[in-house]
């Protein structure tokens, strides 16, 4: 999508962010698998740190959207004279 000179890839955010999902996913089943306390733990720090990097990339992903809203509502209130 194209708005207002800024290019939303809409699709591509999102599949980005589904495949970091699946990678924590995955650790989390290797960290199943595994019964050694050190790993186990390092694992778990593993999986923290990719879900904090996805919640980021969730964020981000929402800040584009609002901004979007906000060109959207900045053109209508041009429109119409608001």
């Amino acid at each position: 999508m194209y708005t207002d000179g800024v290019m939303f890839d809409d699709g591509m955010d999102k599949k980005t962010i589904q495949a970091i999902g699946e990678i924590i996913m995955n650790e989390q089943k290797q960290m199943l698998a595994q019964p050694a306390p050190q790993d186990t733990e390092a694992l778990k720090h593993t999986i923290l740190m990719k879900e904090f990097e996805l919640l980021q990339k969730q964020e981000k992903l929402l800040e584009k959207e609002n901004y979007k809203l906000d060109l959207e509502i900045s053109k209508l209130k041009s429109k119409f004279n608001f």
